[in-house]
């Protein structure tokens, strides 16, 4: 299994970097450039881990915050359930399913449990999404763009004892998928436009998009309040983060601070932009 670097979060200390970051991204007039020179290997790195590892870092994670007991999982943009069947392997007691907008994916995922009759896969919008199942973990995969506070959104709602993510694809965040200086990194750019645009217009018929008035639950109190960022602003920082790593740091730590406002235990592995949150136990 990977290792995984989950440092515990303090809010003093989310609340002052959040600050010094914002200042610096402020002061730059949001213009920061990423070492371009290090971007390949970066970037080949990242899918050898995606390839290789798939979501067993994450499961690292759900194993130091869940205990062995039965558990109800709910495992968000599941596409194809490779990664559901992972968690599945890891927690022999618990129910778990798996949901993702996409009709092909879910198709594919059913096949794929063999009879499993502890692993249900749904087509779900996270941007719609209703269920009648209480469960006792919520977890996403690289969930793109405000995907990714939809669901802390609707497990901090729902009280869900633990949440646990990996974060990706800031660059979604915008209303306007940004441009890079960099020319790999902005044919990438285009690859995931257009790959976000057939499934908007040719795969989820039923897909909502973040764009149509829903509510995406961007902004922790804080940084809404404290350091007043609105939404606008916010976007232009995921746009920034295409350039510069300070960007997508913003965004984590403005989701682990909505966390922590909403009475979780959160711990962050940096490097793998992982978040595992636990409730707090209340006496």
């Amino acid at each position: 299994m990977p290792t995984l670097n989950l440092v515990e979060q303090k809010e003093s200390a989310v609340k002052r970097e959040l600050e010094e970051s914002l200042g610096i991204v402020r002061r730059n007039n949001y213009a920061l450039q990423r070492d371009y020179d290090g971007f390949l290997t970066e970037f080949t790195k990242g899918l050898y881990h995606h390839f290789s590892e798939g979501n067993r870092p994450l499961i690292a994670g759900l194993r130091e915050a869940v205990a062995e007991e039965a558990v109800s999982i709910a495992d968000f943009c599941c596409g194809s359930g490779k990664g559901t069947l992972r968690i599945a392997e890891a927690f022999p007691q618990a129910e778990i399913y798996g949901f993702d907008v996409m009709p092909p994916s879910i198709a594919k995922a059913k096949k794929s449990t063999k009879g499993n009759p502890r692993v249900k896969f749904q087509e779900a919008d996270v941007y719609n999404f209703e269920n009648g199942n209480s469960f006792s973990v919520v977890t996403f995969h690289e969930a793109c763009g405000t995907l990714a506070d939809k669901i802390l959104q609707y497990g901090t709602k729902h009280e869900v004892p633990v949440i646990a993510g990996k974060f990706c694809c800031y660059d979604t965040i915008p209303d306007k998928t940004p441009s890079s200086q960099n020319t790999v990194q902005n044919f990438y750019l285009k690859v995931m436009r257009k790959l976000h645009g057939f499934i908007r217009d040719k795969v989820a018929k039923n897909y909502v998009s973040p764009r149509d008035n829903v509510d995406r639950d961007l902004l922790s109190e804080f940084t809404k309040g404290d350091l007043g960022v609105t939404e606008a602003e916010l976007q232009i920082i995921a746009a920034a983060a295409v350039d510069a790593k300070i960007g997508s740091l913003i965004i984590d730590l403005n989701r682990i601070m909505k966390l922590i406002e909403r009475k979780y235990d959160v711990g962050y592995d940096e490097a793998n932009h992982i978040v595992v949150a636990r409730r707090k136990i209340t006496l």
